[in-house]
């Protein structure tokens, strides 16, 4: 029996914020471990916390790219647990009233826009690491502190393809943001997976959460694991327990961790330390100052203003640096379908070559523009234009520079076209005579000559003008 899949997100964040949620402790990966704690990130006696106004204003602008309401005053909660890497055994959190709430994500998946709805978003301050060696454990407090932001979707995911989609497309609004590195190797973008099944789609089933995704491939792979185990308890009649689990990459299964929690575990209560406060214009303003064009709405622009396709638009959004080169060319008055295919196509192939992206290489917007330029007025063929493109990743000059120095310049003038034309036709009597006999591929033949003798350098269809004029000269002679 197959049944109806629900599946919600809860997205972790790390703000790349200088300092730390509530203390002025460096928020810096990598470090020597517990090099960055004060007694304010270690919960000391007599310590208080003072809210990170950068972490509110990078909250603040994903909050606006979700279209979120924003909550009028700031509220802290406490969220009270034990663990190894808690040093306060309780975490400062959201929990009665969210900094933001009821809004939507849009992505792109299977062919069109869709939109997911998003329950809240939250901040609050990071755990810190355990790190195990053979026999013992260690913590590092190091991560202990650091601002974090947790998006909560609704369950309302199909499939793991979808939100697979899903999650890589929010992954890329979140650099597109500039509001955290969201390195998913270093932990600061991460995700637990909420997954039910059900008899009907309107009826949640009992709900496993898939702890701590740091990958995209592993997102899709745990929650395909777990439709299959679910689906095997359901059809022998067992009930789904309500638990946590979490992901094993060496043996790909989920395991279980722990019995899922309920609010009250919790035991949330309004944060003593830190008075609730308004959040003022001037925080808000400075959120909203930089507007920024999101991953979809480029997306959409893509497909239906310049007519890309999916694949290409995909490569633009994802490599913004493309993206923005691409949007700067065609708002200069060239093709934008011309544009799209050299850049998503030799020019990224050649940067690839290379091991480089657009930004580490010595390619200006107005090396660019020329190299289009000489392709619009024929000056280059397009065997030459590929050996351009690759010359400008290597740092040789400008278009026009490089074609001097190699000498790709294309022969354009008429004279110098026949003399070579008439060259050929001079050096290939039978050829002339097959044509004069009715033979259609004699012209091609010559052609071909033609474009040795040049060594590449004629453009075709003007060379090919210019030699059928010549060899219709001489069949005309001789009849």
């Amino acid at each position: 029996m197959s049944y109806c899949v629900h599946i919600g997100l809860e997205i972790h964040v790390h703000l790349n914020t200088n300092t730390k949620m509530f203390c002025g402790c460096r928020a810096q990966f990598g470090e020597e471990a517990n090099a960055y704690i004060c007694p304010v990130c270690m919960g000391l006696p007599g310590t208080l916390p003072v809210p990170n106004k950068e972490a509110i204003v990078k909250a603040i602008q994903i909050i606006d790219s979700l279209q979120c309401k924003l909550a009028e005053t700031l509220v802290f909660d406490r969220k009270n647990y034990f663990y190894p890497d808690m040093p306060k055994n309780y975490q400062i959190s959201q929990y009665r009233q969210p900094v933001g709430g009821e809004g939507k994500f849009s992505y792109y998946y299977a062919g069109e826009l869709r939109h997911i709805a998003i329950r809240e978003l939250h901040l609050e301050e990071d755990a810190g690491k355990l790190v195990h060696a053979e026999s013992e454990s260690y913590v590092d407090y190091n991560r202990a502190g650091y601002p974090l932001v947790e998006i909560v979707t609704q369950p309302e995911l199909r499939s793991p393809e979808e939100t697979e989609a899903m999650i890589r497309q929010f992954h890329k609004t979140i650099q597109y943001l500039d509001v955290s590195d969201a390195t998913m190797e270093e932990g600061s973008f991460r995700c637990d997976a909420n997954i039910s099944l059900s008899k009907d789609a309107k009826t949640l089933g009992a709900k496993v959460e898939i702890k701590n995704l740091n990958s995209f491939h592993f997102v899709k792979k745990a929650l395909l694991f777990e439709i299959e185990r679910q689906t095997e308890l359901l059809n022998e009649g067992m009930p789904v327990k309500l638990e946590t689990r979490l992901w094993n990459a060496n043996k790909d299964i989920t395991e279980g961790m722990r019995s899922k929690e309920e609010v009250h575990d919790y035991r949330y209560f309004q944060e003593p330390d830190i008075p609730e406060v308004s959040i003022s214009q001037d925080v808000i303003k400075a959120a909203k100052e930089k507007k920024l064009v999101l991953p979809v709405s480029r997306l959409v622009d893509l497909l239906e203003q310049y007519r890309l396709s999916e694949q290409v638009a995909m490569i633009f959004v994802d490599e913004k640096e493309f993206g923005d080169m691409f949007y700067r060319l065609c708002e200069s008055g060239l093709e934008a379908q011309a544009v799209a295919q050299w850049l998503a196509g030799d020019l990224r192939g050649s940067l690839s070559v290379v091991g480089s992206t657009l930004g580490d290489v010595p390619i200006r917007f107005e090396d660019l523009k020329e190299f289009f330029e000489l392709l619009q007025e024929e000056l280059i063929s397009g065997r030459k234009a590929k050996q351009l493109i690759h010359a400008m990743t290597e740092g040789k000059g400008s278009p026009r520079n490089i074609l001097k120095a190699e000498g790709w310049t294309l022969i354009t003038d008429e004279v110098s076209i026949k003399t070579m034309a008439e060259e050929v036709c001079d050096t290939n009597p039978t050829i002339i005579e097959q044509i004069k006999s009715g033979s259609a591929k004699g012209v091609d033949f010559l052609m071909g000559a033609l474009m040795r003798l040049s060594k590449g350098q004629i453009q075709p269809q003007r060379g090919k003008e210019i030699l059928q004029r010549v060899v219709d000269e001489r069949t005309e002679n001789s009849r």
